[in-house]
C-alpha cells in the first residue's frame, strides 16, 4: 500500500524540487490548528512546501486536483464534525464529490475516548476519501485528548514514507504542548447566581486580568483547568485505602497522591485508554470482559467516574503503579459573555452547575464546581483565551444578526450585544432564547430588557419549555416567525446558534425547512442554500 502511494506521490509536479502538500484542519478547541502549524514547520524543515488551510475556508473545486493531502479533524457531540469541518464533510459525502484517483492522503482524527463515537469524523473522512479513489499515504491515527505523542508518531511516519523514496534519513518529530497560547493569571472579582429558584444553578462569574497582552473578541472562549471536587478526591483515596500523605513520584518530582488527584488527574470522566491501562495493572477479569463488550463499555463510560472504577474492579496496585494509568486533568471551555469594549481587563462567564445522582451518590462537574463553589472573590486561577474564528460578528456593524441560544448558550450573545451597543451604529439584532421556566431561568433578563428598550435589540423571542403543557423550544419559535426570519436572511443576516448539539441539529433542520418553504426549494436545494450561507461566512454554530 505504501509503495503505491509513494510512487504516485513522486510522479507529481514539483516546485523547486520540493514536494507540495495541502494540510487541512478542522476543529473547535484549537488542537487541530495547532497540529497543522506543527506539521507545516516539520515538513518545511524537511524540504516540502506545505500549505495549511482551514476546512471552513477550503475551496471544494481544488479537491479534485489535490495530489497529497493531510487532514487533521476533531469530532464533536455524538460523532458529528465540528462546525469548521461540517461544510467540507457534507460536500465529501454528497453527489458533487469528485473522483480522487490522483490523491494520496492521510488522516489524523482528534477526539476523546470517553465518548462512544471516538474520532468518528476522522474515521468517516478516511473511509470516504478511500471510497472516492484516494490512496492512503499512511494509516489513520485516532488521537485521544493527550494527542501529542500519537500525532507526532503519525507525522514522523508520513515523513519516513516520503523520504524513504529517496533514501533520506528521517528526523523523529517531538510535539510539545502549545506554548503559543498565553496563560494569564485571573482573579475572581464577582460571582452570583443568575437563576435563584431554578432546579439547576447557573452562575455569573467575573474574572479580571491585569496584563497588557490580555485580549479577546466576542465569540471567543476561555480555557480553564479545574481542580477536582474534594469529596471525590477523598472517596478515591478511601477506595484505594491510601492516606492523604502518601508520596509518589510524578513528572520527575515528588507529590502527595492527594495533590495529584486534586490537581493533575482526570477523575470525573473515564476513557477507554484509562480502563485498558488499569486492567493491565489490576489484572481484573471483570474489567477485561467489560472492555470486550462495546455496548456495556459505552454505558459504563457515560455513567461512571474513577471512584466507581476502583470500587467495581478493586486492585492491590500501589500508588507508584497507579499514577501511570490516569489521564491528565483536561481544560474546560466556556464561552465569553462580555465585550472588552464594555469591560476592559475583565472576562465574564456563564457557568451551569453540573450535578446529578448515580448509584446513590451525588456527582459534580469538575470545573463547574470549581468555579461556582470552590473559588471565592480574591482568589486567582490560570486561564487561556481560545479564539473562535468561526463565531465572529460581521465585519460591518450594520449587518443584521440573528442569534439562537438555549441555556448557557446565550453567553456569547450577551457579548455580541455589548459590542454592538458600544459601536453606536444602528443595526438589526434578533435573539431567540430558550430555557425551562421564565420566572427563574431567564438568564440576563435585565440586559435583554434594556437593549429592547433602547432598540439595540430589534426582536426577542422566548421559548420556556416547562411553562406550559406542550413543550416549546427555540426551533418552534423560529417556525412561528418563518416569514420574517427568511426576510432577514434575504437582507443578508448572519445566523448564530449556540447551545447543545441536539438543539443545534433541531434549529438547523428547522431553518432548512423554512427556507425550502419560503423559496419553494427541494430538500437538496435548501441544503445547498445553507451551505452557501456557510461559504459566505453567514452561518455560525458553536454547540457542545
Amino acid at each position: 500500500m505504501f509503495a503505491s502511494a509513494v510512487k504516485k506521490l513522486f510522479t507529481k509536479k514539483k516546485v523547486n524540487d520540493q514536494a507540495v502538500l495541502t494540510i487541512l484542519y478542522g476543529g473547535q478547541s484549537g488542537n487541530s490548528a495547532f497540529l497543522a502549524k506543527e506539521a507545516k514547520k516539520y515538513l518545511q524543515k524537511n524540504n516540502f512546501i506545505p500549505r495549511v488551510v482551514n476546512m471552513a475556508k477550503y475551496d471544494f473545486q481544488q479537491l479534485e486536483g489535490e495530489e497529497h493531502l493531510l487532514m487533521l479533524v476533531s469530532t464533536h457531540g455524538e460523532g458529528e464534525p465540528p462546525e469548521a469541518a461540517s461544510r467540507f464533510y457534507r460536500f465529501l459525502f454528497s453527489e458533487e464529490a469528485p473522483r480522487l484517483d490522483r490523491l494520496n492522503f492521510a488522516v489524523c482524527g482528534l477526539g476523546d475516548s470517553s465518548y462512544e463515537h471516538f474520532c468518528q469524523t476522522g474515521k468517516d473522512m478516511d473511509r470516504r476519501l478511500h471510497e472516492l479513489g484516494g490512496t492512503r499515504l499512511f494509516d489513520r491515527v485516532d488521537c485521544d485528548v493527550e494527542f501529542h505523542q500519537s500525532a507526532a508518531q503519525w507525522l514522523s511516519g508520513i515523513l519516513a514514507v516520503l523520504q524513504n523514496h529517496g533514501g533520506a534519513k528521517t528526523e523523529t518529530l517531538q510535539i510539545e504542548a502549545d506554548t503559543q497560547r498565553k496563560t494569564f493569571q485571573a482573579v475572581v472579582r464577582q460571582k452570583f447566581r443568575l437563576n435563584t429558584g431554578s432546579d439547576s444553578a447557573t452562575f455569573h462569574v467575573v474574572l479580571s486580568v491585569d496584563h497588557r497582552d490580555f485580549s479577546y473578541q466576542p465569540g471567543d472562549s476561555i480555557s480553564i483547568i479545574p481542580r477536582n471536587p474534594d469529596l471525590l478526591v477523598q472517596l478515591v483515596l478511601r477506595r484505594l485505602g491510601y492516606t492523604e500523605d502518601v508520596e509518589v513520584n510524578y513528572d520527575d518530582d515528588s507529590h502527595s497522591f492527594q495533590w495529584l488527584l486534586t490537581h493533575a488527574f482526570e477523575l470525573t470522566t473515564l476513557s477507554r485508554g484509562l480502563l485498558r491501562r488499569y486492567q493491565a495493572v489490576s489484572k481484573s477479569a471483570g474489567l477485561e470482559a467489560l472492555l470486550a463488550d462495546e455496548k456495556e463499555l459505552n454505558r459504563y463510560l457515560k455513567n461512571h467516574d474513577v471512584a466507581d472504577l476502583f470500587a467495581d474492579f478493586p486492585s492491590q496496585a500501589g500508588p507508584g503503579e497507579l499514577v501511570s494509568i490516569f489521564r491528565k486533568l483536561q481544560a474546560r471551555l466556556y464561552s465569553i459573555a462580555s465585550s472588552p469594549r464594555i469591560h476592559p481587563g475583565e472576562v465574564h462567564l456563564t457557568v451551569k452547575q453540573v450535578c446529578f445522582s448515580n448509584r446513590g451518590r451525588e456527582r459534580e462537574g469538575a470545573c463547574s464546581s470549581y468555579l461556582n463553589q470552590r473559588l471565592v472573590p480574591g482568589e486567582s486561577l490560570p486561564i487561556q483565551v481560545v479564539p473562535n474564528e468561526q463565531f465572529r460578528l460581521p465585519a460591518k456593524p450594520d449587518v443584521p444578526v440573528i442569534m439562537v441560544g438555549a441555556g448557557t448558550g446565550v453567553a456569547p450573545f450577551r457579548a455580541f450585544m455589548q459590542e454592538r451597543a458600544q459601536q453606536q451604529i444602528p443595526s438589526k439584532n434578533w435573539l431567540f432564547f430558550g430555557e425551562k421556566r421564565q420566572q427563574y431561568d431567564f438568564l440576563y433578563r435585565e440586559d435583554w430588557a434594556g437593549w429592547l428598550s433602547n432598540r439595540r435589540l430589534s426582536r426577542l423571542d422566548l421559548a420556556f419549555s416547562r411553562d406550559r403543557d406542550e413543550k416549546v423550544y427555540v426551533q418552534h419559535k423560529i417556525r412561528q416567525e418563518e416569514s420574517t426570519f427568511f426576510e432577514w436572511l434575504d437582507q443578508g443576516a448572519h445566523v448564530y446558534v449556540c447551545g447543545s448539539v441536539a438543539m443545534g441539529h433541531a434549529v438547523r433542520e428547522t431553518i432548512r425547512e423554512l427556507v425550502a418553504l419560503a423559496g419553494n426549494l427541494s430538500d437538496r436545494e435548501s441544503e445547498n442554500y445553507l451551505n452557501s450561507l456557510m461559504e459566505e461566512g453567514r452561518w455560525h454554530m458553536d454547540v457542545y
